[in-house]
């Protein structure tokens, strides 16, 4: 019976590491991209998502031009979700030929330098291609770069062409009035208004996946049940109590020899922070803070034993030594017990549910769009596209609000979904009817 006790708290000891371990990995995830989106935030930055293909293509080039003439340099980022579910952030970084050096504020990730000055500056004197960090082409890779594994990786590349320009550009070594004027001239340059390269209409929010909320619940739930098997142990063993008492043995002594059994136990949940820790961080230097990081991932299940040993100790240290020896304890605090520890997990499950219960259902919805459009994935469906009698017409930006609202008139009806679409306008219908390959307009 004590080895059946034994091994189903060392079980639930390992669980609670575990769970506290992916937990507190999410919650480095998180603040980790926090960081990221807060680097250069002090410096002036210019929004490119709204530009079309061609317009970004212009903006690099006309952008490479005043670099060089005015010293200044530029950091490009974007984040996109890997199909593992790690995020990736890259910097395609732009640095004049005529500069010394880039010099601005590093990118450090629990102590280690990410990107700096010194990367960006190895990027560009590398051969057209090149770039650090995250990639699959070892051949162009000029340095690797400090990562979180399944879950953050970094890449720094070139700002060679539109293709490489992100979400964001951020200009380094301009006042704010020189800043200004670059906006104007590359607002002149490729055709759009210099609110709209200094006005966000766009973004996005990033929360902890599901596989750490679940973490997070199966830690509370093993929390409980650990905190059930030492009540019970301790109730199951008020006869010892009783006995030790009778033949002179303090209440103290026998709570600390029954929990010294127990802390065997405890020491588990060190190598499950470390080597946790060694397994998910790769390429950053053993310092402070990965240290802190690796002892404080455990840390909730250790405060979680020592809980669940306090709360065991109260039937001992309450007991009377008659009651202990016949093994007769409060009916009345039994059944409070249970109907507390029944409400808790009664109100723990039905939150999880709640929460887990969107997701769950837009992943359902997902399956069901792909499953009803997969036998027309090779279609091509082509409708007159019009809005109030009017086809669209206008930039980029107003053919997306038309766009918006063509679909929007058309939303609520039954079975309606919005897969992918591409518009050709008149200019670009008569192109491909003359079958001109120069200078083909792009489909909108």
């Amino acid at each position: 019976m004590k080895k059946t006790w034994s091994v189903t708290n060392l079980i639930v000891i390992i669980l609670l590491a575990a769970s506290s371990f992916v937990s507190a990995k999410g919650i480095l995830e998180m603040r980790s991209m926090r960081l990221v989106e807060s680097w250069l935030s002090d410096k002036p930055k210019m929004y490119t998502a709204q530009l079309t293909d061609s317009q970004k293509d212009e903006f690099v080039a006309v952008l490479r031009e005043f670099s060089e003439e005015r010293g200044f340099t530029a950091v490009s980022r974007n984040r996109e979700s890997l199909q593992s579910g790690s995020a990736l952030y890259t910097f395609s970084v732009l640095v004049p030929d005529s500069a010394e050096g880039a010099d601005f504020e590093p990118l450090d990730l629990l102590g280690t330098r990410v990107v700096d000055g010194s990367v960006a500056r190895e990027i560009s004197a590398a051969n057209p291609g090149s770039y650090a960090g995250y990639g699959n082409d070892a051949f162009s890779r000029v340095e690797t770069l400090p990562s979180i594994r399944a879950g953050l990786y970094f890449r720094v590349d070139r700002l060679e062409s539109g293709s490489s320009l992100g979400r964001t550009c951020t200009v380094i070594g301009l006042d704010d009035g020189e800043f200004q004027t670059l906006v104007n001239d590359l607002s002149s340059a490729i055709g759009v208004s210099a609110d709209s390269l200094t006005t966000e209409m766009s973004g996005s929010a990033t929360d902890m996946g599901l596989i750490y909320w679940f973490c997070e619940g199966a830690f509370v739930v093993l929390a409980i049940v650990l905190c059930l098997l030492t009540v019970t142990h301790s109730l199951l063993e008020l006869r010892t109590l009783g006995v030790h008492l009778m033949l002179g043995w303090s209440r103290r002594a026998f709570a600390a020899e029954l929990i010294a059994n127990q802390a065997a136990f405890l020491p588990v949940v060190i190598p499950i922070g470390l080597l946790g820790s060694l397994a998910i961080f790769d390429g950053l230097s053993l310092g402070p803070a990965p240290i802190a990081f690796a002892a404080l991932s455990v840390l909730p299940a250790v405060m979680v034993v020592l809980v669940s040993w306090g709360v065991s100790i109260v039937p001992l240290a309450t007991v009377h030594p008659v009651d202990a020896i016949c093994g007769r304890y409060s009916r009345r605090g039994f059944y409070a017990l249970a109907v507390s520890v029944y409400l808790l997990c009664t109100v723990a499950i039905f939150g999880a549910c709640l929460y887990i219960d969107q997701p769950l259902d837009m992943y359902a919805a997902l399956v069901h769009t792909r499953t009803v459009w997969s036998e027309y994935k090779d279609w091509y469906v082509v409708r007159d596209f019009s809005l109030d009698g009017s086809h669209f017409t206008g930039d980029p930006m107003s053919l997306s609000k038309d766009m918006y609202a063509w679909y929007a008139s058309h939303e609520s009806d039954e079975d309606v979904y919005l897969v992918n679409t591409t518009y050709f306008d008149a200019t670009a219908i008569t192109a491909y009817m003359r079958g001109s390959s120069d200078d083909m307009p792009e489909p909108f």
